[in-house]
């Protein structure tokens, strides 16, 4: 499976874990958790504002906030479903420490 910043993820159980890039598996040296949370929280404010309200610089200092996120977090991906309708549900991939979404598909 291949994910957004190239890495590729294995299978354990229900949970993907990050094998390489970023700041690896978890346990390895890194960012520390607070500050992981603390720069969710920054990208949770930025992302309430409107885009029809943010300038090119804006929207840099959005995507830079997300590509940190991607590089620095030690990746916990879970697997989740968003039911579509009785018959179908669409297949989420997100890391429970960050929230940065991975690539999903219709189920």
């Amino acid at each position: 499976m291949n994910f957004p910043n190239g890495n590729h993820f294995t299978k354990n159980d229900k949970d993907f874990y990050c094998p390489k890039g970023g700041r690896g598996l978890e346990g390895e040296p890194g960012v520390p958790p607070e500050c992981i949370g603390a720069i969710v929280r920054i990208k949770s404010l930025l992302s309430s504002i409107p885009d029809s309200c943010c300038d090119e610089e804006f929207k840099k200092i959005k995507k830079s906030v997300s590509e940190y996120l991607l590089r620095n977090c030690q990746h916990k991906i879970v697997r989740d479903y968003v039911d579509i309708d009785p018959d179908r549900s669409w297949v989420v991939f997100y890391c429970i420490n960050c929230e940065t979404e991975f690539d999903s598909e219709k189920g």
